[in-house]
């Protein structure tokens, strides 16, 4: 996937993610699955996706309860 982005993996902080959440129905495939890079070197939630993770969840919640 890094490759398919044009991502060096060694020069990037980086994790692949679903566009649209499995928990949501999303798929497990190439067209559902993209490289979240932060700042090189980053660590914890200074790494940008690692906070989304929380907002994603959230909105998980409300999807399923039927808020959203």
């Amino acid at each position: 996937m890094y490759d398919r982005y044009g991502i060096r993996k060694d020069r990037a902080t980086c994790e692949l993610d679903h566009l649209v959440p499995l928990e949501l129905g999303g798929a497990d495939s190439l067209d559902n699955v993209w490289p979240q890079c932060g700042p090189i070197g980053a660590k914890g939630l200074e790494i940008y996706f690692k906070a989304k993770d929380t907002v994603e969840d959230y909105l998980t919640t409300l999807v399923k309860e039927g808020g959203i």
